[in-house]
Parts: structure tokens; C-alpha cells; sequence
């Protein structure tokens, strides 16, 4: 058995150490030789969410970085107001989409981030940010839907610039919401209308 063993060990051993000691000609040694060698980091991020929102002219625009996981923090900043919007948010899911819309009507876009909630429920939930004419931007609190969905149904889109919400209940039937983003006693609220 020992003879059977040690062969492929023994092999084993001579090919690792045959491949540390080798050194390509270009190499050094003595006082020339580096002290130590840095590794160059090569960042690929399978899951990273980097895109920017800007309206028609170019005014206003929204940057979003985020490195999806469990738990994600996108950043979301502004350019061209007078006083930019820098803020991380910690949400627990993975960015998927966003959208600039005027909901209120006022003439300056909102941007609606959109995020799969981590659990097993495959639910959607957004993060909004209300530009305050071209002076600043302010989080707008969205108002939650507790109606039980079936799993992975839930969609969040814009169309014909209206932010939609449609997912099919647990007993199949497809429910449609129009959200409204309104200005109430404590700043602005996003909230969803059934129909």
C-alpha cells in the first residue's frame, strides 16, 4: 500500500516544487530584487447596478451605484442643483431598474429606483427621490401594498409616463395599481391607487 501512496504523492511534490522554484528570466536577485510584489486588483462586478438619469435637457441628472447582494447600499447623487443630493441608502435586495418621471406635474423629475426584495417572495419595492425644482432632491416615502402576492408576479414599470404596478393576487386574479406622488404634512408621499 505504502508503495501505491507514494508515488503520486512523491509526483505531487516534485511538480509543486518544480513550479515555485522556477524563475522567468526577467527576474532578480540580490540587492535588485523586489522586496515585495503587489497583486493587481481587477474588480469585476457581476452584480453591480451603475447608471445615470438625466431629464430632456440635460439639467438634471441622477446617478445611481450599486453592488448588488443580501443586503445592498446604493448610492444615489445628483448634478445640476443648486444644492446636490448625496445619500446611501441600505436596503435589503438587489436594484433592478429605475425610472424618471414627473408625477406631480411640476416640470422636474423624480427618479424611481427599483429593488427584488432578498426574501423568497420575489416582491418588488422602490426607493424615491422628488427634485425640488433645481434647488434640491428630497426622499419621498413610499407607501406600501400589503396585499399577498404569488411568488415572482410582482412588475414595477413606467408607461405613457404613469409608474405602474401590476402582480397577480393568490387567487390568480392580476391586480393593477397607478401610483401618485403627492405633497402631504410631512413632505411627499408615493402612493399607489388600485385600478
Amino acid at each position: 500500500m505504502w508503495n501505491k501512496l507514494v508515488l503520486p504523492v512523491g509526483m505531487a511534490l516534485a511538480i509543486l516544487t518544480g513550479f515555485s522554484c522556477k524563475q522567468s528570466p526577467d527576474q532578480t536577485s540580490g540587492e535588485n530584487a523586489p522586496k515585495s510584489v503587489k497583486p493587481v486588483e481587477t474588480q469585476v462586478a457581476k452584480n453591480s447596478f451603475n447608471r445615470y438619469y438625466e431629464d430632456e435637457d440635460a439639467l438634471v441628472t441622477f446617478f445611481v451605484q450599486a453592488e448588488n447582494g443580501e443586503i445592498t447600499k446604493p448610492r444615489i447623487r445628483t448634478k445640476g442643483l443648486e444644492n446636490e443630493f448625496d445619500q446611501t441608502f441600505t436596503i435589503e435586495g438587489q436594484v433592478t431598474d429605475g425610472h424618471l418621471l414627473d408625477l406631480d406635474g411640476d416640470g422636474f423629475n423624480e427618479l424611481y429606483l427599483v429593488y427584488r426584495l432578498t426574501d423568497d417572495s420575489g416582491n418588488l419595492d422602490m426607493i424615491a427621490i422628488r427634485s425640488n425644482s433645481y434647488l434640491d432632491a428630497s426622499v419621498v416615502q413610499v407607501q406600501k401594498i400589503n396585499e399577498r402576492r404569488k411568488m415572482n408576479s410582482d412588475r414595477i414599470f413606467a408607461i405613457n409616463g404613469k409608474l405602474r404596478r401590476s402582480f397577480t393576487d393568490q387567487e390568480g386574479n392580476t391586480i393593477n395599481y397607478t401610483y401618485q406622488l403627492v405633497k402631504g404634512n410631512q413632505g411627499w408621499y408615493l402612493l399607489p391607487v388600485k385600478g
